[in-house]
C-alpha cells in the first residue's frame, strides 16, 4: 500500500501569558506491581523509558504515555529502555541466557546482534532508529557499537582494551569512553569511521553519556590530579566545566537541543555517613540540586536525572517513603525563564531560538514511516495542529488546547483519526503519479488565517501555517533537498493581506534551512 504524508495547518489564537507557577511538579510514574522503578530516557512528546520490578520480582522494559505505564513484553528476565525516540521507537538490552541489545517499535523486538561475544546492551537512540552501545567482541572485550539498521559496526577503542557507546544524534556522531594503552579512559565522539579523544578537564579520565543534533556533548571529566570529577560539556572545541553540588564529584547525563540546559547527578554533602546524590538541572551557568526547585513536604529525594527535552520536562529517579520510583518533572511558567545559551546569548529557556510564530518539520523527507512537526509560541494561546488534504478535509487532529509559550514537537504516524495509514487521494496523488510539477492552491479563511494547499509529489510532507495576528506569513510546500528546513516568513508582510497569489513549492526567500 503506498503511504503518504498530506498536509498540516497551525491555528493559533494568542491568550494573555499564564501565571508564574512552581518551577517544577513532580509525576511519579507508578510500577509494574512491585516498588522499584527507574526512568532514562523521553522524547519530544513526553513519552518515558526505562525499568520497573514487577509482581514477579523481575525487572521489565516499559513505556510511559498519556500517563500510564505499560511493560514492553520483552522476553526474558530482566529488562531495561534506556531511550526513546519521537517515534516511540525504545532502545535497551534484555537477558535471557545473555545480555542482548533490542530495538523495540511499536510492540516489535528486533534484536541487534552483536560483535561476536554472548553480550550486548543497547544505550543511545537517534532520531532515525540508529542505535549505539556495547558488545563482547569474539575474545571477550567490550567495545563500542553503532548499529544503522542491518549489523553492528565495531567503533573500537582510544588504544585500551574496552569502551562502550552511551550517545548517538541525528547525523550518527555516537559519543561514550574508551580506554587508552596507557589504562586511563577517555571520552569519544566517533563520527564517519574515525574516533576522536575529547580529553579532560587535566586529569586521567572522562566519560561522554549524551550528544544532541548540534553536536554538543555532556559526560564528566576529572580535574588536575583526579582529586575531583566533574560534569562536563563539550562544545565547540573546547571543555567546560559544569560544577558540582559541593561535594567534587558530579556526571551530566542528558543536553537538550539548544545546549540550554543539562541534567544529571551529583554527590551532595552528607552527615548520615553514606554517599549521596542528588539530581541536578544546569542552566544559564550554574547547576542547581532539582530538590529545591520541587514543592517541599512531597516525601520526595531525587537522586539522578536522566533525560531532558526542548518543553524542560526531566525524568530520572529518586526516593519517595523509602522506594526507588522513577519520575517525570512537570515545568512550571518560572521554569521558562530567559537564560544564557552555551554561546552567551539570552534564549528563553525552552523557545528553540524562533521567532514570534513558526512552524517546521523535523526529521526524513519524505517520510514514509512517521514525521515530526514542531511549533514554537511567542506566548501561550490555543492551539490548532491538524493534518489536511488537498481538498480541506481534516485527515487527523494532532493537537488542541491551550499551550504554553514555547516549543513543542508532535510525532505523526501518519495515520488518519481512525486510525487508518494515509493512502494517497484526490488530485495530489494525481498529479503526483502522472510527474506535473507542484502547483500551490491559495484559501483563506479569514484575516489572520491564510493556509496553502500545495499539491506536491508523494510522499512529500507540505505544512500550512496560520499568521501571528502582528506577522503574518505564508508557507510554501517544504523542498525535498532540504532536510530538515526551518521555515520562516517573508520580510514587510501585512497583517491585513489577502491572499491571491500561489508561491512555488521550495521558494528559496521563504526558506531558512
Amino acid at each position: 500500500m503506498s503511504k503518504t504524508l498530506t498536509f498540516a495547518s497551525l491555528l493559533v489564537a494568542l491568550l494573555a501569558p499564564t501565571s508564574a507557577a512552581a518551577v517544577y511538579s513532580v509525576i511519579d510514574l507508578g510500577s509494574l506491581g512491585s516498588p522499584g522503578c527507574q526512568a532514562h530516557g523521553i522524547n519530544s512528546s513526553g513519552q518515558v523509558t526505562g525499568e520497573a520490578t514487577t509482581a514477579a520480582g523481575q525487572s521489565h522494559a516499559f513505556i510511559y504515555s498519556g500517563g500510564s505505564l505499560m511493560d514492553l513484553g520483552i522476553a526474558g528476565t530482566n529488562a531495561s529502555g534506556r531511550a526513546i525516540n519521537a517515534s516511540g521507537q525504545i532502545a535497551g538490552y534484555y537477558y535471557n541466557r545473555s545480555y542482548q541489545a533490542f530495538l523495540w517499535d511499536q510492540g516489535k523486538v528486533r534484536d541487534l546482534g552483536d560483535l561476536g561475544g554472548s553480550y550486548a546492551a543497547g544505550y543511545g537512540l537517534s532520531s532515525v532508529g540508529h542505535v549505539c552501545g556495547s558488545s563482547f567482541t569474539k575474545t571477550n572485550r567490550e567495545h563500542a557499537f553503532f548499529w544503522g539498521g542491518r549489523h553492528m559496526i565495531d567503533l573500537g577503542t582510544l588504544g585500551g582494551g574496552h569502551s562502550s557507546a552511551r550517545g548517538i544524534n541525528a547525523a550518527d556522531q555516537v559519543v561514550g569512553y574508551a580506554y587508552l594503552a596507557n589504562g586511563g579512559f577517555h571520552a569519544f565522539v566517533w563520527s564517519g569511521g574515525t574516533m576522536k579523544d575529547l580529553g579532560t578537564l587535566g586529569g586521567d579520565y572522562s566519560s561522554a553519556y549524551a550528544i544532541n543534533d548540534a553536536g554538543q556533548i555532556v559526560g564528566q571529566a576529572s580535574a588536575a590530579g583526579n582529586a575531583a570529577v566533574h560534569a562536563a560539556l563539550w562544545s565547540g572545541g573546547s571543555v567546560r566545566d559544569l560544577g558540582d553540588l559541593g561535594s567534587g564529584i558530579s556526571a551530566a547525563f542528558a543536553i537538550n537541543s539548544q545546549g540550554t540546559e543539562i541534567v544529571g547527578n551529583a554527590e551532595v554533602p552528607s552527615t548520615s555517613g553514606f554517599v549521596v546524590y542528588h539530581a541536578f538541572v544546569w542552566s544559564g551557568g550554574a547547576m542547581q540540586d532539582l530538590n529545591d526547585l520541587i514543592p517541599q513536604g512531597t516525601g520526595w529525594v531525587l537522586e539522578e536525572a536522566d533525560g531532558i527535552n526542548d518543553t524542560g520536562q526531566i525524568i530520572g529517579w529518586g526516593t519517595r517513603a523509602g522506594e526507588v520510583h522513577g519520575f517525570l518533572l512537570q515545568p512550571g511558567a518560572t521554569a521558562n525563564a530567559m537564560v544564557a545559551g552555551v554561546d552567551g546569548a539570552r534564549v528563553p529557556r525552552y523557545s528553540g531560538r524562533v521567532g514570534p510564530l513558526e512552524l517546521k518539520h523535523l526529521g526524513a523527507n519524505p517520510a514514509r514511516t512517521g514525521a515530526e512537526l514542531e511549533y514554537s509560541l511567542p506566548r501561550a494561546g490555543f492551539v490548532t495542529l491538524r493534518v489536511m488534504d488537498v481538498s480541506g478535509r481534516t485527515v487527523r487532529t494532532l493537537v488542541t488546547g491551550d499551550i504554553p509559550a514555547g516549543t513543542r514537537v508532535v510525532p505523526w504516524n501518519l495515520s488518519d483519526d481512525t486510525g487508518k495509514r494515509v493512502d494517497p487521494i484526490g488530485p495530489a496523488a494525481a498529479s503526483a503519479s502522472s510527474g506535473r510539477s507542484p502547483s500551490a492552491i491559495a484559501r483563506c479563511q479569514h484575516a489572520h488565517s491564510c493556509d496553502f494547499f500545495p499539491s506536491v509529489r508523494i510522499p512529500e510532507i507540505v505544512v500550512i501555517a496560520a499568521n501571528d495576528v502582528r506577522r503574518p506569513f505564508l508557507l510554501p510546500s517544504i523542498s525535498r533537498t532540504q532536510n530538515p528546513v526551518r521555515l520562516t516568513p517573508p520580510s514587510g508582510t501585512n497583517p491585513s493581506t489577502t491572499c491571491t497569489s500561489s508561491p512555488k513549492a521550495g521558494s528559496e526567500s521563504w526558506l531558512d534551512p
